[in-house]
């Protein structure tokens, strides 16, 4: 299982190295963006709800690009 985890974190350490400028960009501003801190610290808040919807999440190109950029969970000390 342990290899399995690590062929998964280096595939995505490998993915962030490819990211754009440009998408490397719209992933730093939703990074500093005040509604998206927000709603990363509160998720059931009724910001976090609305910015977790699927619609948000699935439309947004800063959301989307911070997601891929960051992962996921969006834990930016991979990244460092």
């Amino acid at each position: 299982m342990e290899k399995v985890t690590g062929a998964i974190t280096s595939e995505r350490e490998a993915y962030k190295q490819e990211a754009s400028s440009f998408k490397r960009l719209r992933a730093r501003i939703c990074e500093h963006c005040p509604f998206c801190i927000h709603a990363r610290k509160n998720p059931d808040s009724t910001i976090g709800k609305i910015l977790h919807h699927r619609f948000h999440a699935d439309h947004c190109p800063l959301w989307t690009a911070y997601r891929d950029v960051y992962g996921e969970s969006g834990d930016r000390k991979l990244t460092h």
